[in-house]
């Protein structure tokens, strides 16, 4: 009679505890042996929230994992280096002491005509280019252009004759004196400004540029200095009369054809003459006195 109570007494143990154990406090549990405890749950035991029947640990609610803070934008690749412009392949130009030394090459059978570089490029400068007239050819070509200048100066009547080799204005010409060019201001006259830049050009100091060129451009002419005056002028120029190889004055003949006037502050030897042809050419309206007035 034992044995079957000890068999009814264990079969109430195994289903007696496990109800017990489920119905410890009010709430189902899900699949996984867990609930949520609401209501009481100090007096059971449990905290707030879901626990697990099956000996999984309680917990409250779980907070939601910070979001991971967005990684730093990388920083922008430095910009590439402009290349450097390509700087322009300068022109050549030809050395004044080549061109030199090609004339002096040209030139080495008359000795006397080796300074005359100056003339020589200016004559070819009004038909060239600035580099072409350094070449050899066009040195040919610009002393064959020369007509009569085989030599410095000219002799005639043990009176010595030199070069014009260009005119500046009316009363300034450029003459080759012993290899060199120098600068000669006629004396005692004065014509209109055509090359001042402290001025502007003169009425009529176009005509009176052209009528000296068209005396003595290209010609041999006398020169005789003024005793009462100094070689010189604060310009460096000579100080001169200027003859014609006919004997003409080229000063008193500009004085007389109403290109120029006298020049009356700093008094000449020729001064009284040349204010008699000044006076003439005034009356007779002739030259400036016709056309500046």
């Amino acid at each position: 009679m034992r044995k079957p109570l000890l068999y009814v007494f264990l079969l109430l143990a195994f289903v007696v505890i496990p109800i017990q154990q489920t119905a410890a406090h009010p709430g189902r549990t899900d699949s996984s042996g867990g609930h949520n405890c609401r209501t009481n749950c100090e007096s059971w035991g449990y905290e707030y929230g879901y626990h697990d029947h099956n000996g999984g640990s309680s917990s409250t609610t779980t907070s939601p994992s910070p979001s991971p803070s967005p990684s730093p934008a990388p920083a922008p690749a430095p910009a590439p280096r402009p290349a450097p412009a390509p700087q322009p392949t300068p022109t050549p130009v030809p050395e004044p002491k080549k061109a030199i030394e090609t004339i002096n090459g040209l030139l080495a059978d008359k000795p006397s005509n080796i300074l005359w570089v100056d003339l020589i490029l200016k004559e070819t400068a009004r038909t060239s280019t600035p580099t072409e007239y350094k070449t050899i050819n066009s040195v040919k070509v610009a002393t064959s252009r020369i007509t009569g200048a085989t030599q410095a100066h000219k002799v005639e009547n043990n009176q010595k004759f030199y070069y014009v080799s260009s005119v500046t204005d009316g009363d300034t010409i450029k003459v080759v004196v012993d290899g060199r060019i120098e600068r000669v201001r006629l004396l005692g006259i004065d014509t209109p400004e055509t090359k001042d830049p402290r001025k502007p050009v003169q009425c009529f100091g176009v005509e009176a540029s052209n009528y000296t060129k068209s005396l003595v451009d290209k010609k041999y002419v006398r020169l005789e200095i003024d005793k009462s005056q100094g070689d010189r002028d604060r310009y460096d120029r000579l100080l001169r009369y200027v003859y014609l190889q006919d004997g003409t004055e080229v000063n008193a003949e500009l004085v007389k054809q109403g290109y120029a006037v006298a020049y009356l502050r700093y008094p000449v030897a020729q001064t009284e003459n040349y204010k008699e042809l000044q006076s003439n050419a005034e009356e007779s309206g002739l030259g400036l006195w016709g056309a500046c007035r």
